[in-house]
């Protein structure tokens, strides 16, 4: 899957910060814990929730595949902010910002991810990721030497954002999802003709 990186939010990455979000009070967490529950309604309730690694990647990943990749990179970089320690948000979010083709996102996570998990063994394959859309990177240079940088069907392809590999369901899902549409708009136009 490829997203056009011009769908993004225009709210600033957040992997441009080097450092963990500062404690907040109890009045920040809350105002924070609101905030979050009502733009991830059903996927979280409070910051605490963004911990459940596993919960967080699959919406993202339901975020991205219904064509709202604002809110998947927006869940993952919060995610991040408030757990930095917990490697999966951080490769989920890497591998949203390759589907995208979203060089400088993808160079400023990169090199974000290696100062907080300097010995993640992940680093080979974000390192190759990296060089695929960003040559000229240093960081990345090492990766020019391994296998192929292209980003391929299994078993080159880094499954971060655990999409399933049988498509079924998701396809069907998005036909229904699409006839909901089909079948919403067109409920509406005799009454937009009315009104007329």
């Amino acid at each position: 899957m490829k997203i056009d990186s011009t769908q993004r939010s225009s709210a600033e990455p957040l992997h441009g910060a080097t450092k963990p979000l500062p404690e907040a009070d109890d009045a920040a967490r809350a105002v924070r814990d609101a905030y979050i529950a009502t733009r991830f309604a059903g996927v979280a309730r409070c910051g605490e929730d963004l911990a459940e690694t596993e919960r967080v990647i699959r919406a993202a990943r339901l975020y991205f595949e219904d064509s709202q990749p604002a809110m998947a990179t927006e869940l993952l970089d919060i995610a991040i902010a408030l757990h930095p320690g917990r490697e999966e948000p951080w490769l989920a979010r890497l591998e949203l910002a390759f589907l995208a083709r979203n060089a400088a996102d993808f160079r400023g996570l990169a090199h974000a991810f290696k100062h907080f998990h300097r010995a993640s063994s992940a680093w080979k394959e974000v390192a190759r990721l990296g060089y695929a859309l960003s040559p000229d990177d240093p960081a990345f240079a090492a990766a020019a030497d391994s296998q192929s940088s292209r980003y391929g069907p299994w078993p080159d392809t880094p499954n971060w954002i655990q999409a399933t590999w049988d498509l079924t369901s998701e396809v069907r899902g998005a036909e229904f999802h699409n006839a909901m549409l089909r079948r919403a708009t067109a409920a509406s136009l005799p009454q937009v003709a009315r009104a007329a």
